[in-house]
């Protein structure tokens, strides 16, 4: 595979955010945004306000909504990075840490770790934007499907 230029990677990056949020325009609690990238390290990170309907109720963001934001930026670094239409998620494996509140502003950070020639395996975190306090870990494998 042919790393991307930092330049590449971040038009990808944008482009394929947008046409994620697109597809979910009725749902804005779907919506993410660009953080950051690196090329040099695989990485991407979004950052997303947290909406009232992904609280649980203890009034903190709920379990199944971090799952999601480390899926879908796992997903979005995938097809941005190395260029590709269709992956899927095969495995997923979340820690929980500690619990995030409504008005947090949290980052969502995933890295490729590994590639082969199907498969790739990603970390993620889900931490806070200002005092990077640690939310929640995983780990995934996604299949690349074309």
């Amino acid at each position: 595979m042919i790393r991307p230029t930092q330049e590449e990677f971040a038009r990808r990056a944008k482009s394929c955010i947008d046409t994620y949020n697109k597809f979910y325009e009725n749902f804005p609690e779907h919506r993410f945004d660009f953080y950051s990238c690196d090329a040099e390290l695989r990485q991407l990170e979004l950052v997303h306000t947290i909406c009232p309907a992904e609280l649980n109720v203890y009034n903190t963001l709920h379990g199944g909504a971090m799952a999601w934001m480390v899926d879908s930026c796992a997903g979005l670094l995938c097809r941005s990075y190395m260029n590709i239409t269709a992956c899927v998620t095969t495995n997923l494996s979340l820690s929980y840490i500690k619990a995030i509140a409504p008005h947090d502003p949290i980052v969502i950070r995933a890295n490729l770790s590994n590639e082969g020639r199907r498969m790739l395996h990603l970390t993620m975190d889900i931490h806070h934007r200002d005092t990077r306090q640690l939310y929640c870990t995983a780990s995934a494998a996604f299949y690349v499907c074309e």
